[in-house]
């Protein structure tokens, strides 16, 4: 009985992995676009792309790509959508591509095929939804299905306050509000992005609103399997999810990103590793950082550093914020202060003790905003001073 019990789970592990969205995502390392990339590394990108292409058979219910300029105005470089599998209009979606990789000056990419398993097919919107604020520009791609009714109540306090909810008309139907159908027809993948997007604007940071978010929405008994998502803030590509639900990987000149990546080819001998169980992973220009046990950071205990320790700057270079990890023996007080390259100090502030990471905003000491540039973090503590580089690109 046993036995058999365990295959069931196996079973329903395997469809529920093989009848979902497929995601798939790229940022570029160096400061250059994707038309900059080499040849090689466009083949390899086009291999991904056109694995995304062969998924959309299995996955009816439409596409999507979408790139990203962070140094244009308007961030959303490229934005193709289709409610028809991408074998079914060829043309398009390989125009698509192709303008991806060679126009727009785009430095991410994001691409679905949806299979609608939240039970609304009849969408020509399939992620990824795009949210737009003061903060930025965000995106959200979901391979999963959560309950609409546990996002309510995480974005409305059990219904005691639908204002954030009234604020912002959903995407995925043709009327522009909630009444009548407007919440039959929304899909729980852009319920979930408004419910990030609401801890983001409280956070003022993309790293904790997400990290926040995701907390509640697991305390709420929303499966981690579920939950499986990429996310731009149009720096970063945050990847976070069940275990190897999502796969990364890194070339010469690019990191991409993956659910049901390539086998063959040039793309499939990268070295794709599967994220662990609740890992997230960031993707930038810079660099891959993996924080294992995600939503376990806000509650986690305090381990005392026996040492002082600066750790590396992440993301950098940032638009919006940069996060930097410390060490700090609980007995030292920490302070930090940043510097422009003429040596003037801008911004000062304390790190509270226990505190294991500081995060800076790019503002003067009156909270005005600061021009972009290099900027240099000096962290002190027991009379030692750390000192790290920063570039803020607006």
């Amino acid at each position: 009985m046993a036995s058999v019990f365990l295959k069931c789970v196996l079973i329903a592990s395997f469809t529920s992995s093989l009848f979902a969205c497929r995601i798939w995502g790229i940022i570029a390392k160096s400061d250059g676009d994707f038309s900059t990339l080499s040849l090689r590394e466009k083949s390899i990108v086009t291999e991904e792309l056109q694995r995304l292409y062969e998924q959309s058979a299995y996955h009816p219910a439409g596409w999507a790509l979408l790139g990203i300029n962070p140094k244009s105005n308007d961030p959303i470089a490229l934005l193709e959508r289709s409610p028809d599998p991408a074998d079914q209009n060829a043309e398009q979606y390989w125009n698509a591509a192709n303008a991806l990789l060679t126009g727009y000056g785009t430095t991410m990419g994001i691409g679905h095929v949806r299979m609608a398993t939240s039970g609304i097919s009849s969408i020509p919107n399939p992620h990824p939804w795009i949210f737009q604020s003061e903060l930025g520009t965000f995106s959200l791609s979901h391979n999963g299905t959560i309950s609409k009714s546990i996002l309510y109540d995480l974005i409305t306090e059990n219904g005691t306050d639908k204002s954030w909810l009234n604020q912002h008309s959903p995407q995925t139907f043709d009327t522009g509000n909630w009444e009548e159908d407007g919440w039959n027809a929304v899909v729980d993948s852009e319920l979930m992005l408004l419910l990030i997007m609401k801890h983001i604007e409280i956070k003022k940071s993309a790293y904790y609103g997400l990290l926040s978010a995701l907390t509640a929405l697991e305390e709420k008994g929303a499966s981690t399997y579920q939950t499986n998502i990429v996310f731009s803030d149009e720096r970063s590509l945050y990847v976070y999810g069940g275990r190897n639900r999502l796969s990364v990987a890194e070339s010469s000149e690019h990191f991409a990103v993956m659910s049901g990546p390539p086998s063959s080819g040039e793309a499939g001998a990268l070295n794709w590793s599967g994220i662990d169980h609740g890992e997230m992973v960031i993707l930038s220009s810079d660099g891959m950082k993996r924080i294992p046990d995600f939503t376990k950071k806000k509650t986690e205990l305090y381990v005392k550093a026996k040492k002082f320790k600066v750790l590396r700057a992440f993301p950098n270079p940032f638009n919006s914020y940069v996060i930097v990890d410390v060490e700090i023996p609980e007995d030292e007080k920490a302070t930090y202060a940043v510097y422009n390259l003429a040596g003037e100090l801008v911004s000062y502030g304390i790190i509270p003790s226990r505190k294991q990471s500081m995060q800076w905003h790019p503002e003067n000491r009156s909270g005005n905003p600061l021009p972009s540039g290099s900027y240099v973090i000096r962290i002190t503590a027991g009379g030692k001073d750390i000192r790290q580089k920063v570039l803020y690109l607006k």
